[in-house]
């Protein structure tokens, strides 16, 4: 189910005890707070339940505080700003209930409204996994050399794949890189530009975001067909063998032979030809 937790507001009653004997005060102004954001009202006993929540509860957007702590709730619901994920959600059902009245009067209903708005919160409110990118990779730090600010390269653990690599990239060069670099020095007289640098090897593409995309799209459709070339390979690699180094010797040493058997033939040739050139 999901969850907002709301932190510990620092304006909170003055203890425990006064939050107790004073609940049923603050319940009438609780009840109201809800009302007017379109949230249902929830207590509960259950002493899991630390801190006032959000959640969706039976398909209704619901404020759910203990009952004990009927005073902490209100002053944090209350505290609760617009640009906070908690504010958001306490916002959101008479946002979508006053739009889709306007926008769809001949659609609307209360329940629709808020199931669409249930289903908003849920999804903002998700858990969300780790992401694939480190603080370093997502956070822009200043290259002063290059007057820009750029985040930390994702690399992959495959080093360089030159034919003929040289000794010291071959191990320190990854395969593909990619960072992304923020040009924002005196953006009113130079403007604002982002960028993503696309490695390969040793060789770098500056990409504008669209362009990254596309990149994006185009190594995506590269995995089928390079699957299919790896399978190919693999297939075909079953009858591969080494050769006999005695073999490819004397193999060499033929060829040699031949090459200077032609060269001898040519020089000749051109004695014959032109004396004074051979000469």
């Amino acid at each position: 189910m999901p969850i907002v937790r709301l932190p510990k507001a620092s304006t909170a009653t003055s203890s425990p005890r006064d939050q107790r004997d004073d609940n049923a005060t603050y319940l009438p102004d609780l009840t109201r707070e809800c009302e007017q954001r379109g949230l249902a009202l929830q207590l509960t006993d259950d002493p899991a339940v630390d801190l006032p929540e959000i959640r969706t509860i039976d398909g209704r957007v619901t404020f759910l505080a203990r009952a004990d702590e009927l005073g902490v709730a209100l002053d944090e619901l209350r505290h609760s700003k617009g640009a906070s994920l908690i504010g958001l959600a306490a916002a959101l059902p008479n946002v979508i209930d006053e739009a889709l009245r306007k926008t769809c009067p001949g659609k609307y209903t209360p329940e629709l409204a808020t199931q669409i708005a249930a289903g908003t919160i849920a999804r903002l409110t998700r858990p969300q996994p780790d992401g694939p990118l480190t603080a370093e990779q997502s956070t822009f730090t200043l290259d002063e050399g290059l007057g820009a600010r750029k985040t930390a390269p994702v690399e992959t653990e495959l080093r360089d794949l030159d034919a003929d690599p040289d000794p010291d990239i071959a191990v320190t060069v990854p395969w593909l890189a990619a960072q992304v670099v923020l040009h924002d020095d005196k953006p009113q007289a130079y403007g604002r530009k982002t960028r993503v640098w696309l490695h390969y090897g040793t060789t770098t593409g500056e990409l504008t975001a669209t362009q990254a995309r596309e990149a994006l799209e185009a190594v995506r459709g590269f995995i089928g067909p390079l699957a299919a070339v790896v399978a190919l390979a693999e297939q075909t690699a079953v009858g591969d063998f080494e050769g006999d180094p005695e073999i490819a010797r004397l193999d060499r040493e033929a060829e040699d032979r031949r090459i200077e058997e032609r060269t001898d033939r040519i020089m000749a040739a051109l004695r014959k030809s032109k004396p004074e050139a051979a000469a």
